[in-house]
């Protein structure tokens, strides 16, 4: 299977963590050159935010981080392949990465996506329906799981994506995993349980950016539209969650990386 790794230019140090990284678990990867939202013109980066599903206004930075994932589905959809491996270069992969990078036949099928990352934060998965080796198991994801530091896509899914999804209209994170802003309640992505794959907090050339960006100004709503906006801000993260895990036997919580 192939292994794609985004990396900017003047990135260098990353470059050279993240080929640490693979050579110690023995794997290969192929670097596709991230695009430096600097480069952009403020046409082109008007452009690609003019449509927005996200409460922030978007840096620089998380337009070039999108664009570059578009770059990896690109080459996934027009490879020989059926799957791919994207990864950000700012991660660490577990001992047993080897297992599940060097091919991917052990995917189930129908799967668009498995995500082999975590972001360490409460999610929701139905029940573990697909084992794997060393006691590694696949479970649906259902509720937003932030992070897109390492992903396996299907050649179908990619070509879809690259060629509905043209606009920046929130983080690439939020576009691919949380229900709210993008595409995952129509998708079939499996969330690998441990994962095997975590970003280390390197110097984030994203964060940076997001703090020059001027915050939206909120408009003061009336105090019942702000009850109900917590009341259903409750039920989302607690009671559903709650309910799914109790009747229905899902996972309710943190995925650990080991």
């Amino acid at each position: 299977m192939k292994c794609y790794v985004i990396n900017l230019d003047r990135s260098e140090e990353r470059l050279t963590h993240i080929r640490s990284v693979f050579t110690k678990e023995g794997l290969d990867f192929i670097r596709v050159k991230a695009v430096d939202g600097r480069s952009l013109s403020d046409e082109q980066f008007e452009e690609l935010t003019r449509v927005r599903n996200w409460p922030k206004k978007l840096a620089r930075a998380e337009v070039g981080c999108f664009l570059s994932h578009l770059e990896c589905w690109r080459l996934i959809a027009e490879g020989d392949d059926l799957y791919g491996a994207v990864f950000e270069d700012d991660i660490k992969l577990s001992p047993h990465a080897h297992l599940f990078l060097k091919n991917y036949d052990w995917v189930p099928e129908g799967c668009d996506i498995v995500k082999l990352d975590t972001a360490r934060i409460v999610c929701v998965l139905k029940k573990f329906d697909t084992e794997l080796a060393d006691h590694y198991k696949l479970g649906r994801l259902v509720s937003k799981h932030y992070c897109s530091g390492g992903y396996i896509m299907s050649k179908a899914c990619a070509r879809r994506l690259y060629d509905e999804i043209k606009l920046v209209t929130a983080p690439i994170d939020e576009i691919m995993y949380n229900p709210e802003c993008g595409v995952c309640r129509s998708l079939n992505i499996e969330q690998m349980f441990p994962a095997i794959a975590i970003q280390i907090g390197l110097s984030s050339t994203i964060l940076a950016d997001r703090k020059k960006v001027k915050s939206v100004k909120r408009v003061k709503r009336p105090i019942s539209q702000r009850i109900r906006r917590e009341l259903n801000r409750l039920k989302k993260r607690y009671v559903k969650p709650w309910f799914l895990k109790t009747f229905r036997g899902f996972y309710w919580g943190i995925v650990p990386f080991r």
